[in-house]
């Protein structure tokens, strides 16, 4: 017999808190996991990708396990933007959630950057369990530091030269100004 529907062990989710960012903006991720098992997990860690050029904001992460209160976690920063969380133990049917913040470097590519999170952990009855991975997407724009900016102003005769634009001083039509 195979059967028609798997026993889900754990369970992984991730969102990041807005579609779009600029560089030099943050964004919070927000990874959740759920034991859907009937045993503990033990030694519970999630491995969390950073797209190229986002880094972690130090002091940010929170570990949220309802009814304890939140607890501050720092991940183990590996080359690569790597992060790892030690989330510890997940009890039977429980859940977690970790929330923290990256800085947008201003290396990062534009367009849409995704992020990615697994969690492993191992079950009290000694099986070793993995989620596949979860990801989060936001779209960066170059915003500020982008190489197509647009200049508004005008070009005048400064009758008077006082170096400001009066209301009797006229434009200058046709002026095409190249950078």
């Amino acid at each position: 017999n195979v059967p028609m529907f798997e026993n889900t062990s754990l369970e992984i989710t991730k969102a990041a808190d807005r579609p779009s960012v600029e560089v030099g903006d943050t964004v919070s991720y927000r990874v959740e996991l759920r034991n859907a098992t009937p045993a503990a997990l033990d030694n519970a860690e999630v491995r969390d990708q950073l797209p190229p050029s986002f880094h972690y904001a130090e002091g940010t992460a929170l570990l949220e396990s309802a009814p304890a209160p939140a607890r501050s976690v720092e991940p183990e920063v590996a080359a690569g933007g790597l992060l790892v969380f030690r989330v510890g133990r997940i009890e039977a049917g429980g859940r977690v959630a970790l929330v923290y913040r990256a800085r947008v470097g201003a290396n990062a590519r534009e367009g849409e950057q995704f992020n990615t999170a697994s969690a492993a952990g191992t079950l009290s009855t000694g099986e070793r369990v993995s989620t596949p991975r979860a990801r989060a997407s936001v779209r960066v724009r170059r915003g500020l530091f982008s190489s197509q900016q647009v200049i508004l102003g005008r070009v005048y005769s400064d009758a008077n030269l006082n170096g400001q634009f009066d209301r009797d001083e006229r434009g200058v039509p046709g002026v095409r100004l190249y950078l």
